[in-house]
């Protein structure tokens, strides 16, 4: 099952991919500029049918500004948008298994402080995805396989 630690690490490795010349910061204690900083917002999962359920999750990627104009700002948003448009790429591990899911983009809003110099850039997810657990029985070696069993007369 995806998690917020998998969708928040997909969030950083984009962003390091794409904007070497940027830190990515842990806590905005003492940012140095220019930085970004992933922050959670919020999930919500819901059963959508047996085994599935319907995730969403919102995140907030913050920039502060070393040249502090304007321009730097809508330059550093216009990236954004174009990088985030693409599906993201998010690897987890279920039940011992690595996976990889391509999860795209539902929505995104951003916001500039010319105050401050920085910009607020949120993306939200909303996905479904297996909710599957194994049931640990005597015998059972493989969640991936059930025994059936099945008499003919």
């Amino acid at each position: 099952m995806i998690t917020t630690a998998n969708i928040n690490k997909a969030i950083v490795e984009t962003l390091r991919a794409n904007f070497s010349e940027v830190t990515i910061v842990k806590d905005l204690k003492n940012p140095k500029e220019p930085c970004f900083y992933v922050e959670y917002i919020s999930s919500n999962d819901s059963i959508a049918a047996n085994n599935t359920l319907s995730s969403r999750y919102v995140f907030n990627i913050i920039y502060y500004s070393k040249e502090r104009t304007l321009i730097d700002l809508v330059q550093i948003e216009s990236r954004l948008k174009d990088i985030f448009a693409y599906p993201l790429r998010v690897q987890y591990t279920e039940h011992s298994v690595n996976g990889v899911q391509y999860l795209n983009l539902s929505s995104m809003d951003s916001e500039v402080d010319e105050t401050d110099y920085y910009l607020e850039f949120e993306i939200e997810y909303n996905f479904n995805q297996n909710n599957y657990v194994p049931v640990s029985g005597e015998g059972q070696s493989n969640y991936l396989m059930e025994k059936l069993n099945i008499s003919y007369k």
